[in-house]
């Protein structure tokens, strides 16, 4: 059976407050969500239960303790590894500030949770075209600001 045409992103989020406030943003951008599951048992075993990497256009990933598991059961550094492996962009949502900053020439994408709703749409458009994100600032922005 042929895909809907609609880009796929799937949504790893293990905070629930965060999955909602993401959530609505992406289908108003006209993205169509893949959300991983509640908690393990809730989907297949990792990594499928995550959705498979040929499922999805680009991957939305919570990175808040990198030693912390994912609800489909993986640490969310070894999902991370899994997809830019099989060359999938990737946008990290941290509340590290040491981690965020845009990587040139790399299809990873990182911002500062909870992101701002046009930073955030604006990211996932860039990451999705093949671009690195553009160095701006502003709190909420998930960039540094300058100076």
């Amino acid at each position: 059976m042929a895909r809907d045409a609609r880009t796929r992103i799937l949504l790893v989020q293990s905070d629930r407050r965060l999955r909602e406030l993401l959530a609505p943003w992406l289908p108003d951008a006209r993205f169509e969500v893949a959300a991983c599951p509640e908690r393990a048992r809730d989907g297949c075993p990792p990594p499928e239960g995550c959705g498979r990497a040929e499922d999805v256009d680009l991957v939305v990933l919570d990175l808040e303790l990198e030693s912390r598991r994912l609800p489909c059961g993986i640490p969310a550094w070894e999902l991370l590894q899994l997809y830019r492996s099989r060359d999938r962009p990737v946008l990290v949502l941290t509340g590290r500030d040491d981690l965020v900053r845009p990587v040139p020439g790399d299809r990873l994408g990182v911002l500062r949770r909870p992101p701002e709703r046009e930073a955030f749409l604006e990211a996932v458009r860039v990451l999705l075209l093949g671009g690195p994100l553009a160095p701006a600032g502003g709190p909420g922005t998930g960039r540094r600001p300058s100076g």
